[in-house]
């Protein structure tokens, strides 16, 4: 009975609209991500992030490092030049 209320509990959740922010070499990122959570908002969003930023320059190992560091934490401060 108890695992029963639980489910009923966590399905019963609703989802809020989370806005987060990205800025790396100048270029914004905005997004709106539905979630339950903040953290689970930042997870979805963070790919997202991801893929926009991938295209903005070609490959470079520094460059790809300073994205998935930037991408995990959003509304950080802006990234200079990498």
């Amino acid at each position: 009975m108890k695992t029963l209320l639980f489910l009923l509990l966590c399905s019963s959740a609703h989802a809020e609209e989370f806005r987060l922010k990205y800025k790396l070499n100048g270029v914004t990122l905005e997004i709106l991500q539905e979630a339950s959570n903040r953290i689970e908002a930042e997870e979805l969003a963070s790919q997202k992030c991801f893929d926009f930023y991938k295209v903005q320059r070609p490959f470079s190992s520094d460059y790809w490092i300073t994205v998935i560091d930037h991408c995990a934490n959003p509304n950080s401060r802006e990234l200079g030049q990498q």
